[in-house]
């Protein structure tokens, strides 16, 4: 009995012992963080505590991970709270200028679609046929280059684009020389009127017409009589003056896809011209008649959808040389008095008469042009689409042909090119080394263009 009250005692201090070691190593374990508050004393626990100091350290633990628990010390709150926000603080920071380089990639392909989708919408004749043309157009050439055929006989220009209208064949250029058609005809008196997208090439005389875009041909007709003459609108549709079996001339109207939806009889007179509105709907016919030993000039314009003409203008002792449609509102007619400017829906007029006789009228670049006055001495007026007058310039001697490019004018004048900007009287010359027949503007230069080549003339000092 005794020995074992002894091995008892001995057990008792072991463990009493390993207990104290525990204290011990615990106390030194103990996180910095552990503070005790300022306002309670520091109480030593004893051997009987640690379990309740265990379970307590832990429920501190617990305590500190559970935000919004009061009983976490500040200074606790503090050094946690730092070293768990310093990496977050830097993840959010990378998170930021990702979602900003993010938003802005969004915005900036959204534009570029925006801008596509309204180049595209805005086609006058479609979203498909306006990216073909584009594609076409794209890259440069140079400048010589022969032309197909010879003896050219019409020279347009249209949104940064260049036609020419020879014997044989109908070509298309860029303003840096690239050659983006090339279209074949055997007319014998061939006729060209060029719009936005595409080109209208007729046979006086003839019923075969062709509509060509920048890629090629792509519709070959024949209609049911010759035509006397034609026009083609902005958004394709196109307009002619036929033969007639039983009136002096019938007016037939096509849409973009020539399908026919609109025919007028004109029951005498000879026309002279005819303009088709941007949108197709109105036709402005001008018919010369002889009446008690005069002429005299009507123009009818058509609305497509009535069957009589909405208005008429008759013209005693003038000759409508031509007629054009300029906008959605207006058409232009030249005769050989005056140049005026009529509304399509009312016939309202605005005359142009305080220029002398007009010898020459189109449509160049952003302006409708005209040139008034003698042979020796000329007025250039350039006027917007309601008829007002932005510019108005003189000039001294014979004008072959004339050009505008940005806000540069250039005059041919025999074997020279006369050129000045709209805002400054100084006037520059180029010369040739031969002759020409029709110029064109373009950036830092003209281009030339006689019976066999197209040649660019640098408006350099040493060529002045």
């Amino acid at each position: 009995m005794a020995d074992r009250k002894k091995v008892q005692k001995i057990r008792t201090k072991r463990v009493n012992k390993s207990n104290v070691y525990k204290n011990k190593a615990n106390k030194k374990a103990q996180p910095i963080d552990m503070k005790p508050q300022k306002n309670k004393p520091i109480k030593k626990s004893s051997t009987t505590d640690e379990p309740s100091q265990k379970k307590t350290y832990s429920n501190r633990k617990e305590t500190l991970n559970y935000r919004g628990n009061s009983n976490v010390s500040k200074n606790s709150k503090e050094k946690i709270g730092y070293k768990k926000q310093v990496p977050f603080s830097v993840i959010y920071g990378k998170k930021g200028e990702i979602k900003k380089k993010n938003l802005i990639t969004i915005c900036v392909s959204f534009i570029i679609i925006l801008s596509i989708l309204i180049f595209c919408l805005t086609s006058p004749t479609g979203p498909i046929e306006r990216i073909t043309n584009s594609f076409e157009t794209f890259g440069s050439g140079e400048f010589s280059t022969l032309l197909s055929g010879i003896q050219p006989l019409a020279f347009q220009t249209v949104n940064n684009k260049a036609f020419v209208l020879t014997n044989s064949h109908l070509c298309g250029y860029t303003l840096t020389g690239k050659n983006f058609l090339q279209l074949q005809h055997n007319f014998s008196n061939p006729v060209l009127d060029v719009s936005e997208e595409r080109t209208l090439l007729y046979n006086r005389e003839s019923n075969r017409i062709l509509i060509a875009n920048n890629s090629g041909l792509i519709f070959d007709q024949n209609l049911e009589k010759s035509v006397f003459c034609g026009d083609i609108s902005y958004n394709g549709s196109v307009a002619f003056a036929c033969e007639s079996a039983s009136y002096s001339a019938q007016i037939l109207v096509f849409d973009k896809n020539m399908k026919q939806y609109y025919t007028w009889y004109l029951a005498d007179g000879l026309v002279s011209d005819i303009a088709i509105s941007n949108n197709g709907k109105y036709v402005a016919v001008a018919v010369l008649k002889v009446k008690d030993g005069a002429f005299i000039s009507n123009i009818y314009c058509l609305d497509t959808d009535e069957k009589e003409p909405i208005f008429t203008k008759e013209l005693v002792g003038e000759t409508v040389l031509r007629i054009e449609s300029v906008s959605r509102s207006n058409f232009a007619f030249i005769s050989d008095k005056m140049v005026s400017f009529v509304k399509w829906k009312n016939g309202e007029e605005t005359k142009i008469s305080d220029f002398g006789v007009p010898s020459y009228f189109n449509n160049i670049s952003n302006y409708h042009l005209a040139i008034f006055g003698e042979t020796n001495h000329s007025d250039i007026v350039l006027f917007n689409s309601s008829g007002e007058v932005k510019h108005k310039f003189e000039f001294n001697g014979i004008i072959d042909d004339i050009s505008i490019f940005d806000k540069n004018i250039y005059v041919l004048s025999g074997n020279k090119i006369t050129y000045f900007d709209f805002y400054n009287p100084e006037r520059k010359t180029l010369n040739l080394d031969g002759s020409a027949d029709y110029i064109l503007g373009v950036k830092d230069g003209v281009v030339t263009l006689d019976n066999t080549t197209m040649n660019f003339v640098p408006a350099a000092p040493d060529n002045q």
